[in-house]
């Protein structure tokens, strides 16, 4: 971790050294400690690079990564004064000449540190000689775990995946097969192919089984390899063997023999822990596809790494943790193996609580089981409280410490990769456990933090996503929902991978969540408060270095404890994140915050951002001079009418927004109040999204020509007035190109012919559009169109969808078409939708024609219908249930009952 904070000290440096050479003498030292921390990188990454980050240098290491914190304060308080400047610049000279202070006083502990480097050089240097004779970290662990699991007649759930592993290996296919078992550490996915290994090895002619891991030879692996091949067939004596494999062969001289050997032969061979993506290369060399039903079977962490490696014939299973009811016979088996499993009712329930947290990995399944197994019968409570104490009890408990080193291992292959990517993994544990973490608010808050690194080219949201798939693929973080064009829309970590995670940041400094007992933050850099804790309101004193807080859903009776004067305490804060906080009003100070990045208030009830009263009003300059700010979203739903026009509440500007220039997202402004806003949002060209309500008709040409210079825009949402006030945005000429999600919300006299031209769209919504012509001849012909929703659309009576159109989109929504009266649908059109929403449409009697065409919908959702529509599809005699008999699902709401038609 500490490599990772001198990586991006050093970023920061750079940049730094070309805005300072206007403030007298500090140029000189913030040149001076960049070359120094650049020589401290070296033997740092050194360190790492072996894998020697021990004990014996472990001391040295610390004090580089409190230094580097240190240096990173200096930076951080060099920009706040240098953002001060004009107002007090006497002041500001004085700051200035402490900061110069402050470098010089770490040069002098820089220098001590660099007295001492050699000697750990020469430490790390030696240990890297000595681990060239020994196993690696990973070899060395994997007996301590191996023996919870290996030959272990209670291990439960895999009765599923070793048939459907047996089902592959044994098809009928000449070729060479490869099949990839893939899930997150824990899973027992060794245990599960050793389980089928042992049971079909006798079918092949010769067998193998190679342990891989991260820190793999390809002369081991090899060697391995050739030798377990000979042994199966009992080919060559022992001489014979010791030649073909004599310790001075060279890697390409094994492959050799391997490929050689292998010739003609049916084998099955398994590569067990796969990390790298280039192993692929071996299959396809040493595994000739000569026709003789040879089978590869392969275990590994990454996604990527399946995928890859099955190539053009072979199949991926993606092993799944345990049901809970398994889990818990697994834990019972191993917690009362001296009763057969069984245990009393109140076990029972506090067993399967311990389970849920466990989330069904068998790893830590099988560990707690034998703690509670030796520990349990001393003490009654032990099971109860160990439900509680978990998260602590894995980093102190010897008997867990297996859970622990196997789940950080697939961390440490990370760290080794990209300390960008280790800094987003860790970010995603400020999160309460269990918490569905919007994936484009976790992006947001990366590139805010700038843990996103820039590439060329490339937008930093795209890099963002880039970084969350390699995690998702990784098995590190779950998928929990899924946008309409499949890219994932929340996610979360495991339990377990999330107390690991928690302790982790925290040891580091990089994160704490907020508990009672905190006497002391001084360190901390990033604070998470998740309960109703008195200490929030009297810990800004002592948290002097905090650049990122957050507050997690409260309810009202707990606002009470957030003292509003903690933010303004909080000086070199970049992240202020209250989304969904029940504040009426902006917390004091956020107007001095002059290095915050991330600024979020949404849904809450904030209405107005506020002037300055402090000494910022001197400088006519208010919250709105927060130049740095990317993403600035301020709204809330009113939830209980969630379908009801204005149920967006945005929040008025009180000054010029132009200022603003390198926003990213802003939602939602208000229009009507202010004309000068529209004019201002020229000046926004970075924006990627863009949300605005209460918009006049008179305002829509000069919006027009504010959206045609936001060219990077992806969504973008216009509400207008009231539901009577006209949308007039049919001067926009030259759309956003790379718009992806259309939100118009008003009356529109006649559809925009640009919103044909957009060749990106993925949804749109037309809500309260009130259109005498059928909106959809605009839309049939957009290649990537997936979600289209009508609300109060349309106000015409049928609607045709033609052969051979919309061939993408996957959900359509009629909703509140009050004289609709037919809906055809041609055949070929429509030939991916799989879902249909009807909702409130009064004079709509019938299924649209031609929906038994739609061989691919498989949900009909029906809101508020007649009697007569519901009537006409029901299963016993309705007119038209042949027309809905191959959709799986047909549900029917009306007046708060549900019908099931399916």
């Amino acid at each position: 971790m500490e490599l990772g904070v001198v990586t991006f000290l050093l970023d920061g440096l750079r940049l730094l050294a070309g805005e300072v050479h206007m403030i007298p003498g500090i140029h000189g030292h913030i040149d001076n400690l960049r070359l120094e921390l650049e020589s401290i990188y070296m033997i740092l990454k050194e360190a790492y690079t072996r894998q020697q980050s021990n004990t014996s240098v472990s001391p040295w290491i610390r004090a580089v990564g409190q230094l580097a914190f240190e240096i990173e304060d200096v930076i951080d308080k060099y920009k706040l004064y240098a953002a001060r400047q004009s107002s007090k610049p006497l002041r500001n000279l004085i700051s200035f000449h402490s900061i110069g202070k402050q470098i010089e006083d770490i040069q002098k502990r820089i220098n001590d540190i660099r007295q001492i480097r050699e000697r750990y050089r020469e430490i790390i240097s030696s240990q890297a000689q000595a681990s060239s004779t020994t196993t690696s970290i990973e070899t060395r662990q994997f007996p301590k775990v191996a023996c919870l699991f290996l030959d272990d007649p209670q291990i439960v759930g895999f009765v599923e995946p070793a048939n459907q592993l047996v089902s592959w290996i044994g098809e009928p296919i000449s070729m060479t097969a490869v099949i990839s078992v893939v899930g997150m550490g824990g899973l027992s996915k060794t245990t599960l192919v050793r389980k089928v290994y042992r049971l079909l090895k006798g079918n092949f002619e010769c067998h193998a089984w190679v342990a891989v891991g991260q820190s793999y030879r390809k002369t081991e692996i090899l060697r391995s390899l050739l030798s377990q091949l000979c042994q199966s067939i009992n080919w060559g004596t022992p001489e014979v063997e010791q030649q073909m494999i004599r310790p001075n062969a060279r890697a390409v001289q094994l492959m050799g023999m391997v490929k050689d050997y292998l010739q003609h032969k049916r084998n099955l061979v398994v590569f067990d822990d796969i990390w790298s993506l280039d192993v692929r290369e071996y299959f396809k060399y040493l595994f000739p596809n000569d026709e003789c039903s040879s089978r590869i079977i392969v275990t590994t962490r990454r996604n990527d790494v399946a995928n890859s490696c099955i190539g053009s014939c072979g199949h991926v299973y993606n092993l799944q943790p345990l049901p809970l009811k398994e889990a818990q016979e697994l834990l019972c088996k191993k917690a009362f193996s001296s009763t057969l499993g069984e245990c009393s009712s109140n076990l029972k329930v506090l067993s399967e609580k311990i389970v849920k947290r466990c989330e069904g990995l068998p790893l830590a399944v099988v560990a707690i089981g034998k703690l509670v197994e030796t520990e349990g019968r001393k003490n009654n409570l032990y099971l109860e409280n160990l439900h509680d104490t978990l998260a602590s009890e894995l980093a102190r408990n010897e008997q867990l410490s297996c859970i622990t080193r196997i789940l950080s291992l697939s961390f440490n292959n990370l760290m080794s990769y990209s300390f960008h990517h280790t800094y987003c993994l860790l970010y995603i544990s400020i999160f309460p456990k269990g918490y569905a973490v919007s994936c484009r608010r976790l992006i947001r808050l990366w590139i805010a933090e700038g843990f996103v690194q820039e590439s060329s080219g490339r937008r930093l949201e795209d890099v963002a996503e880039a970084y969350l798939n390699d995690l998702i693929k990784r098995n590190l973080v779950y998928v929990m929902e899924t946008e309409i064009d499949e890219r994932p829309r929340t996610c979360r970590l495991h339990y377990l991978v999330n107390d690991i995670l928690v302790s982790k940041a925290e040891n580091e400094n990089f994160s704490k969540i907020l508990k009672e007992s905190d006497t002391s933050l001084e360190k901390v850099r990033r604070l998470s408060v998740h309960n109703d804790c008195s200490r929030i309101s009297f810990m800004g004193d002592s948290s002097p270095c905090v650049r990122a807080f957050f507050r997690f859903p409260m309810d009202e009776s707990s606002s009470s404890f957030f003292n509003h004067k903690v933010i303004s305490n909080f000086r070199l804060l970049k992240v202020l994140d209250l989304e969904n906080a029940p504040l009426k009003t902006f917390p004091k100070g956020v107007d001095n915050l002059l290095l915050l990045r991330y600024l979020s208030s949404r849904n809450t009830k904030i209405k107005d951002l506020p002037k300055s009263q402090t000494y910022i009003t001197e400088l006519s300059s208010e919250i709105l001079q927060l130049h740095r700010l990317r993403h600035l979203l301020i709204y809330r739903y009113d939830f209980l009418n969630y379908a009801a026009f204005g149920c967006v509440r945005g929040f008025s500007v009180h000054g010029r927004i132009g200022g603003l220039t390198t926003l990213q997202k802003l939602a939602f402004v208000k229009a009507s109040m202010e004309t000068r806003i529209i004019d201002d949002l020229q000046n926004l060209t970075q924006l990627r999204k863009l949300g605005i309500v209460e918009v006049r008709r008179e305002s829509g040409e000069y919006l027009c020509l504010s959206i045609e210079k936001m060219q990077s825009l992806h969504t973008l949402s216009i509400t207008s007035e009231s539901m009577e006030e006209y949308l007039d945005l049919n001067t926009l000429s030259h759309p956003p190109r790379h718009l992806q999600r259309l939100y118009l919300k008003g009356q529109l006299e006649r559809m925009p012919r640009w919103i044909s031209e957009l060749q990106n769209l993925v949804r749109i919504r037309l809500k309260w559009s009130k259109l005498s012509d059928d909106p959809t001849e605009a839309l049939q012909d957009l290649p990537t169109l997936l979600d289209l929703q009508l609300l109060d659309a349309y106000t015409g009576s049928e609607l045709l969808f033609s052969e051979g159109k919309f061939k993408k989109l996957k959900i359509l929504e009629f909703n509140q078409l009050r004289n609709l009266r037919k809906v055809m649908m041609d055949n070929g059109t429509l030939p991916q939708l799989q879902k249909l929403i009807i909702r409130s449409c009064p004079l709509l009697t019938a299924v649209p024609i031609g929906i038994d065409n739609l061989t691919q919908l498989e949900e009909l959702y029906l809101h508020d219908m007649t009697e007569t529509f519901i009537n006409g599809i029901q299963k016993n005699g309705g007119k038209y249930r042949r027309m809905v008999n191959h959709i799986p699902i047909i549900h029917s709401y009306s007046l708060g009952s549900f019908t099931n038609l399916s």
